[in-house]
């Protein structure tokens, strides 16, 4: 073979090999586009995840502090209900005993209902007993001096007047000046003309 020959040859191979060498550099211009391409997907990937796990987090507490505050607020209500229902029962009771002394069954030492045949009442839906024990001193200024201890029903006398739910001490004038003489018994005429409440304590 001349020289002639094998220059020309060699003239015809470099186009072919132009083509593979250009084929070949596209293959690793895409392999390289592609392996970024995964690496960027998995990037997004975590960064999802992390944001969902953040977000979870974040709406948990939420949630968590949400019910705490609903259920602290059923639980106030309850109390304040109670309160009420305690309070009112009290207030009943004595308005009741102001003007129906009930010495011989609420004499001090041996507390017995403020309402003569039963010790309990119901307000707001709440069963509240409340228990009298009164002092009883016809001469004084303070006729009766009277202490009433509220609990929910059930409760014994001895066990209520132990651990009250309230405890109010008021004294009543049953023998005004200039209109009736003190005597032993029970006022009939002026019964708690004048009433001072000396004391309202709650769980004394």
């Amino acid at each position: 073979m001349t020289d002639s020959t094998r220059r020309d040859m060699l003239r015809s191979q470099r186009p072919l090999r132009h083509l593979h060498d250009v084929k070949r550099g596209v293959r690793d211009r895409t392999s390289a586009h592609s392996e970024a391409g995964h690496d960027e997907a998995g990037a997004v990937i975590i960064l999802a995840l992390i944001f969902l796990v953040a977000v979870g987090a974040v709406v948990g507490s939420l949630a968590s502090w949400a019910t705490n505050d609903l259920n602290n607020t059923t639980k106030f209500t309850t109390a304040r209900t109670l309160q009420y229902a305690v309070n009112g029962a009290t207030e009943v009771a004595i308005q009741n005993i102001r003007y129906t002394p009930l010495l011989a069954t609420t004499a001090q030492g041996t507390p017995g209902s403020c309402w003569g045949s039963s010790s309990g009442v119901q307000i707001d839906n709440q069963n509240i007993d409340v228990w009298c024990s009164t002092a009883f001193n016809p001469a004084s200024a303070n006729t009766r001096v009277v202490t009433f201890d509220a609990c929910l029903h059930g409760a014994t006398a001895s066990a209520c007047i132990a651990n009250p739910l309230l405890e109010a001490v008021v004294a009543f004038d049953d023998y005004p000046t200039g209109h009736s003489t003190p005597n032993s018994a029970a006022c009939v005429a002026y019964c708690g003309t004048s009433m001072t409440v000396n004391s309202w304590v709650w769980a004394p």
